[in-house]
């Protein structure tokens, strides 16, 4: 684990704040990413780029191959040079990347308004948070009013001091309630949620038929679809890492997820299906934030090569 990777935190401020700052609200698709994005890493802990599309990763629109998916797919977390689909070699160049923290509905949107290809392949990252965002975003489209501001995400702009002190003082019960877990591993503290990206079952009942049946059209517009299932690192971690009082604390999270998993593949099957939970380790993971570390790009971009090939 390089030493700054410990430090990169996109779940509380400042960092969330100035990831929030670099998405544009947009009264179709939600949220945008501003174009032509170049920043340093003193700004994220890591260097980041957006190209003209205000998307990430490449950016062929006539390519054979699609990438969708959410963050995972769009590649956080780590400097430019190092995100999974710059280390896929000659093959990247024949990849077009709407990858997005969206729900299907901007995913469809994205992929009409930009891609040119043939569609002949799709590469569907599924990662659980696709179902958080879609409850986020179906609260923006019911309420009328823009994304930010239905689900209370905050920028620099709307940030004070008291906002600071609350979240700090959220974030402390959350530790004594078991919610916020820290562990000490490898000599670095790993940070666990054990509600990450837990749904309701007002969502469970009708949200997630709803986007299940987008992502079924979306994957009939393509001749191939190959589908990766990518862990969360709490995954990992009640697999692999935590004791018998641990499993306990994320056993609810882990059953939603299998869930969840479960009613994706009997909806949309079939397609080709690659299962990778089992195929990560902690240390593939970034300490305090959700995303992969550099060690965990390298190893999904092998991955995926064996999985597209």
């Amino acid at each position: 684990m390089l030493d700054f990777e410990k430090h990169i935190d996109l779940t509380s401020h400042p960092g969330s704040t100035r990831w929030l700052d670099l998405f544009v609200e947009d009264p179709v698709l939600g949220i945008t990413m501003r174009p032509n994005i170049r920043l340093s890493r003193e700004s994220l802990g890591f260097s980041f780029a957006t190209g003209s599309c205000g998307l990430r990763g490449p950016d062929n629109k006539n390519a054979s191959t699609v990438i969708a998916g959410t963050s995972f797919a769009l590649g956080v977390g780590v400097d430019e040079g190092f995100n999974w689909w710059e280390c896929i070699g000659e093959k990247r160049h024949d990849l077009f990347n709407i990858g997005f923290p969206s729900d299907a509905s901007a995913a469809l949107i994205r992929l009409k308004r930009l891609y040119s290809g043939n569609y002949e392949h799709l590469v569907f990252i599924y990662h659980p948070n696709l179902w958080a965002l879609a409850k986020s975003f179906s609260a923006f489209r019911e309420s009328g009013v823009g994304v930010m501001k239905a689900n209370g995400w905050v920028g620099s702009s709307g940030r004070s001091v008291l906002t600071s002190i609350r979240e700090k003082v959220r974030n402390s019960v959350k530790k004594r309630k078991n919610i916020l877990v820290e562990r000490v591993m490898e000599d670095c503290v790993y940070r666990f949620n054990s509600r990450y990206v837990m749904i309701n079952n007002d969502f469970l009942v009708s949200g997630v038929s709803r986007e299940l049946e987008l992502f079924s059209y979306m994957f009939s517009m393509f001749k191939r679809v190959t589908v990766i299932r990518v862990p969360v690192k709490e995954q990992v971690f009640f697999t692999n890492c935590g004791s018998v009082s641990d499993k306990k604390i994320f056993q609810k999270l882990c059953d939603q997820y299998e869930g969840l998993w479960y009613n994706f593949n009997k909806a949309l099957s079939p397609y080709s299906v690659v299962d990778l939970t089992r195929e990560f380790v902690i240390q593939h993971f970034l300490p305090l934030d959700t995303h992969w570390s550099r060690h965990g790009n390298v190893h999904f971009s092998r991955l995926f090569l064996e999985c597209t090939s």
